[in-house]
């Protein structure tokens, strides 16, 4: 797929559908056994996953939030429905 040399180097690829891919960091010629220290960060669909991961709980409280809004205002309108009605 690419291959770049120096300090750094990045490459973007659009990836056919979905299944298992690997990413393979292979040395070049020369320096099989010299030790190297390689950093990884890595996109997927353009959004970064530690993104996701620290926001989706927020947005999950968020949820429970109106949905506990949204029943507490259903049952104060069910309550003045109630005390409204003459009684017989």
């Amino acid at each position: 797929m690419s291959s770049a040399g120096g300090a750094s180097g990045s490459f973007s690829v659009d990836l056919p559908g979905s299944g298992t891919y690997y990413l393979v960091l292979a040395p070049g010629t020369g320096f099989e056994y010299s030790g190297q220290a390689i950093r990884v960060s890595y996109r997927v669909a353009g959004i970064q996953p530690e993104v996701l991961e620290i926001g989706l709980p927020f947005v999950a409280a968020g949820i429970v939030g109106v949905a506990f809004g949204l029943r507490a205002r259903a049952r104060r309108n069910v309550s003045s429905v109630r005390a409204a009605e003459p009684s017989r």
